[in-house]
């Protein structure tokens, strides 16, 4: 197939635009959010990918675990989070 390239290359530019829209997000709470948002669209590497950005433990046996695991992560960290200024 020709196009197949181009088909993965636009597949690794819309999973690297939901990459960079999750990190992006400035609270844990806005990212939690997006994580939810697209959870269908979450594959593996993507999943690892926002893992190591977070510096969440990756040993899960499943995307499901990883993906529960990323978003506890995270729910913890938004506990410690405050709107005030400092």
């Amino acid at each position: 197939p020709i196009n197949s390239g181009r088909v993965a290359n636009m597949e690794d530019n819309d999973m690297r635009e939901i990459l960079f829209d999750i990190l992006d997000a400035e609270t844990s709470k806005e990212k939690i959010e997006k994580m939810r948002f697209y959870r269908d669209e979450l594959d593996e590497r993507t999943l690892g990918n926002i893992a190591a950005a977070f510096d969440v433990s990756g040993d899960c046996q499943s995307d499901d675990e990883l993906f529960e695991q990323i978003v506890q992560d995270l729910t913890i960290k938004a506990r410690y989070e405050t709107d005030r200024l400092r």
